[in-house]
């Protein structure tokens, strides 16, 4: 099994809007760009991920990423929210009638992970994280974890959050629709190595980015845009939970 330092990142990509709220900024990756029909039918936070995982998989070259050693995690603190709360609004106003079945598959925050599976041909691990405002980072600690224990070779490791003024009113501030990703292999040419990513308790006070789980990976992408010395990055959410990132040029 691989040791720690023989963890490479050979890929990141990231969206985030231009505005705080609601975002009507069209999303459109570069390998689904000719199947509109497709994207349109997805919620917002299935298309964030779709949209930064595209975006990383062809920073990193495009590689074949079918079968089964490729795994996917995702990192979501409110995951699909947004979509919930139209659903029930639906349901609520019309009854039974307004239950949008579009809407139904995608009322859990584990749906994008099935979409990237199926438009990718992936059939390794598929996994979400959701444990707070240090969800992006959980997320690459089990990211981590797929390549030390050898269930793949490769791992795309996403967080993505959408906003929405109910999600606004709840954490006290505004909120932008963001996604990250970044690619973590084995070995290999990557542009830096993951040191280590540890979560533990209890924690400090959370910071009020607009991004929420995503900022961790969006500093890490952008890290990576021109990997130098060494990047330390913590997360914390409001229950006392913490995580901790490293990573080295």
């Amino acid at each position: 099994m691989p040791s720690q330092n023989d963890i490479t990142m050979t890929g990141a990509g990231a969206f985030v809007a231009r505005e705080p709220g609601p975002s009507k900024e069209p999303l459109a990756p570069a390998k689904w760009a000719t199947h509109p029909a497709r994207l349109a039918r997805m919620d917002r936070l299935c298309a964030l991920a779709l949209v930064a995982a595209d975006a990383a998989l062809l920073d990193a070259g495009a590689p074949d990423i079918s079968g089964e050693r490729t795994a996917i995690v995702l990192g979501t603190a409110f995951g699909c929210h947004a979509t919930n709360e139209e659903y029930y609004r639906g349901l609520l106003k019309e009854g039974p009638a307004g239950a949008s079945p579009r809407l139904f598959a995608y009322t859990l925050p584990s749906s994008p992970v099935g979409e990237i599976s199926i438009h990718y041909g992936i059939r390794g691990p598929a996994t979400t994280a959701a444990p707070g405002l240090h969800a992006g980072l959980a997320a690459l600690a089990e990211g981590l974890s797929h390549l030390e224990q050898n269930r793949a070779d490769r791992v795309i490791v996403i967080a993505a959050e959408v906003a929405s003024a109910l999600l606004a009113e709840l954490v006290g501030h505004p909120v932008r629709d963001a996604a990250a990703a970044v690619i973590l292999e084995r070995g290999g040419n990557g542009r830096a190595r993951l040191i280590s990513v540890e979560e533990s308790f209890p924690g400090t006070a959370p910071q009020h980015d607009q991004t929420l789980s995503a900022a961790p990976l969006l500093s890490l992408v952008r890290w990576l845009a021109e990997p130098r010395g060494r990047l330390e990055l913590s997360a914390a959410d409001p229950e006392g939970g913490t995580a901790r990132l490293i990573a080295e040029a």
